[in-house]
């Protein structure tokens, strides 16, 4: 698979990972309603959107660019399988990737879960496009779980 053949697999699922990322958000909003005991009928737009009210993920859309082009830069290695075949194919590692190392570490930042939301219509602020660009700049400057962090790539800090 060359680099655009992965571009043209991220974009056609970029919906379906969207929704993934939303959902998960969601959930975790969800739950922590839920052990502040809050009603379901006073937490507002979220309480339906994904549920039974479809979800707007276009202003997710240039955050998910971003990943998809920093992930094809720095994660993905054309040449891997000319010396040693893997088990898996470059969309396979890339969906492994985004739902099970990806997703779960965004999921218990914070902010970013407010801001997936806040982006998305799902809970109220001031500006959802300021929320977007919010990610955008977490999605540009955070280390991907795959690469060494810049800060001292030559220690395993823990």
């Amino acid at each position: 698979m060359t680099r655009d053949e992965l571009a043209a697999f991220q974009a056609d699922r970029a919906k379906t990972d969207l929704f993934a990322l939303y959902s998960l958000c969601r959930r975790r909003f969800l739950r922590a309603a839920a052990l502040l005991e809050l009603p379901r009928d006073r937490l507002g737009p979220i309480a339906a959107m994904g549920g039974w009210e479809p979800v707007e993920l276009a202003p997710l859309m240039p955050a998910w660019s971003i990943l998809c082009r920093r992930y094809r830069e720095e994660g993905y290695d054309p040449q891997i399988n000319l010396f040693a075949p893997s088990a898996s194919t470059p969309a396979e590692a890339w969906s492994h990737f985004v739902h099970h190392r990806l997703f779960p570490t965004l999921a218990q930042d914070d902010e970013l879960v407010r801001n997936v939301l806040r982006a998305v219509g799902a809970t109220p602020c001031r500006s959802s496009a300021n929320a977007a660009e919010a990610l955008c700049l977490r999605l540009t400057e955070m280390t991907l779980s795959d690469t060494p962090s810049p800060w001292a790539p030559e220690e395993d800090i823990q």
